[in-house]
């Protein structure tokens, strides 16, 4: 029986936008109805955006497997100008990968320094105290339904989505242009407390190695062929 990357990527293509799916209905269960924005508890919400980050990871390797093959154009500063602007009101689904920051993190004072006016006298002001961030909070939800809805609609056209990749590349310099998965395990990637979410970005991100193994080999065939 044959097989291909590209049949296993739609597999779970289906099987994630399923996942985000029930997502989706479970955010608008918790929702509260009443309330003039969406509202959520914040324990509810922090549990749905640990499953977003590896939701978001997973279709990204499916538009990469999808847009492999496809040719970037070599870089035109007046063409970059005219490349049309998202539409508005349409959530955007982001197409690359977030880098890690390893860069030393400047530490700045937690209040004002001291302000004396007078010999042995401190009129520093107090440092506020944070409020307690507590699970029962009622918090704003609009973030999260709105990276959802980019998620599902980034899952129902991959082709589209695969084209935009390809846009969004050839609109930058050769210096500006990031592989859309970054070096290393893929955003949202969890070893404990694993949901289905992360089974399937592990199966992704694998799919879209060996795609992009598989096409650079071939490349590396034709140009020995050529030469």
């Amino acid at each position: 029986m044959s097989w291909s990357v590209d049949e296993a990527a739609e597999l779970q293509r289906g099987v994630l936008l399923r996942v985000v799916l029930a997502l989706f209905t479970s955010l608008r269960m918790l929702i509260d109805g009443m309330a003039s924005k969406p509202t959520i508890l914040r324990r509810n919400r922090r549990f749905l955006w640990i499953l977003i980050r590896p939701a978001e990871a997973a279709t990204r390797r499916l538009i990469v497997i999808a847009a492999r093959r496809m040719e970037i154009a070599p870089f035109d500063a007046e063409a970059a100008k005219l490349a049309p602007k998202r539409e508005r009101g349409k959530p955007g689904f982001p197409l690359i990968d977030p880098r890690k920051d390893f860069g030393e993190r400047s530490r700045k004072p937690k209040g004002p320094g001291p302000r004396i006016t007078e010999i042995g006298v401190d009129h520093r002001e107090p440092t506020p105290e944070k409020p307690l961030r507590l699970d029962d909070d009622v918090v704003d939800a609009t973030r999260l339904l709105r990276r959802l809805r980019a998620i599902r609609a980034a899952l129902e056209d991959i082709p589209a989505q695969a084209r935009r990749l390809v846009a969004y590349q050839s609109a930058l310099p050769d210096a500006k242009r990031l592989p859309p998965m970054r070096p290393g395990l893929p955003p949202g990637n969890r070893e404990r407390g694993r949901h289905e979410v992360h089974e399937i970005l592990s199966d992704c991100h694998g799919l879209a190695q060996m795609a992009l193994d598989d096409l650079w080999k071939e490349r590396q065939v034709s140009r020995e062929a050529r030469g």
